[in-house]
């Protein structure tokens, strides 16, 4: 008798986005570690790059017929992580992952909230559309306050419990790392992640202008592209405009290459949210740029107030937020592995509920 426990896990995967892959690979990591017999099938825009990167089933997110047939042979489907509920990039966002989630409550199922971050959600059918499905799930966890507060204020009663987001647990792999750090020169290195945004000009300027002060001082420049067709662009404009051999755009990276980089710089500036995560977990200092409240809200969540809102950012604030973290770097270390310490348990409590949930009853 198979006595497998099944899932099927809904979120904005397939894509190379490296945040959201690193999600991705912390879930099903200490899924597997905390449940033995359990079987994962991914929504996934690449099904066939998921079944080879995890080893895990996969099918493709746009398959109504085999979304029908793996919901229905499972047991739980988990909604997650990441920002799913946000009406921001796309009005249709919200819509369909609802929809698997609806789905899945129509046969019946257990649904849980991974570690989502929810909102901003302006549209008033979307808003609709939150409250009534949110209220028919059997758990939702959050990755930071502001999006437990945001479904309370919708009049949400399913129980919302806040667990930080997975990749905070991510482990370096240590031999990438080695290899990665003995091919990088041995001066003061930077890490720069950034992603397009609505005022690109504005935004390449800055980095660089702070780009050039940063290499007078004897700094190598490392942009890292975490979701590398979109982040190219706006990447490829610093470097031409820089016009230094200090400064260098890392090709395409996989989940651990793009961790063991992190951990050799002195310092980050990144826009990309699992930037900021991923320097965090390997205690490396961090200013943010934020183009979105739940950049603002995952740097309350890890007690850090180097934030920049995109609109306000200019060479003088980022600066001085630089000089800072210069002349407290030890500070900065041992305040993050601090923060880390305080916190890392969190990440298991949706794993120990997934894994009380679907135990139940053996």
């Amino acid at each position: 008798m198979d006595n497998k426990k099944r899932v099927v896990i809904s979120g904005y995967y397939g894509f190379n986005n490296i945040g959201d892959e690193a999600i991705l690979y912390t879930m099903i990591k200490m899924l597997k570690d905390k449940i033995p017999n359990i079987n994962i099938t991914i929504l996934s825009n690449d099904p066939e790059s998921t079944k080879l990167n995890y080893k895990v089933n996969a099918i493709s997110r746009w398959d109504i017929k085999g979304i029908f047939s793996s919901i229905r042979s499972c047991n739980m489907v988990i909604s997650g992580g990441g920002s799913l509920l946000q009406d921001v990039t796309s009005y249709r966002t919200i819509p369909y992952y609802l929809g698997i989630v609806q789905l899945a409550i129509l046969m019946h199922k257990q649904v849980v909230f991974y570690s989502q971050g929810i909102g901003p959600i302006n549209h008033s059918w979307n808003k609709f559309l939150v409250k009534i499905v949110a209220n028919k799930v059997n758990h939702i966890f959050v990755r930071e306050a502001k999006s437990k507060q945001l479904l309370e204020s919708m009049n949400i009663k399913t129980p919302i419990e806040v667990s930080i987001d997975p990749v905070f647990g991510i482990n370096l792999n240590f031999e990438i790392y080695s290899d990665i750090k003995a091919k990088l020169k041995s001066t003061k290195k930077v890490g720069i992640y950034l992603r397009p945004w609505k005022n690109n000009k504005s935004l390449i300027n800055v980095i660089t202008r702070v780009s050039k002060r940063l290499i007078k001082d004897g700094y190598e420049i490392y942009m890292i592209c975490m979701q590398y067709k979109q982040d190219l662009q706006v990447a490829k404009g610093v470097v031409s405009a820089v016009n230094s051999k200090n400064i260098h755009i890392i090709k395409s990276l996989n989940i651990d290459e793009t961790l063991a980089y992190t951990a050799c710089f002195d310092f980050i500036i990144g826009m990309r949210l699992h930037s900021l995560i991923m320097a965090f977990s390997v205690g490396v200092p961090i200013i943010a740029i934020s183009y979105d409240p739940k950049v603002e809200n995952i740097m309350d969540e890890m007690c850090i107030s180097h934030c920049i809102k995109v609109e306000y950012l200019t060479y003088k604030n980022l600066m001085n937020k630089i000089r800072w973290i210069e002349h407290n770097i030890k500070l900065e270390r041992n305040l993050i592995n601090y923060i880390k310490h305080q916190k890392i348990e969190e990440i298991y409590t949706p794993i120990n509920y997934i894994r009380n949930k679907l135990l139940e009853g053996i």
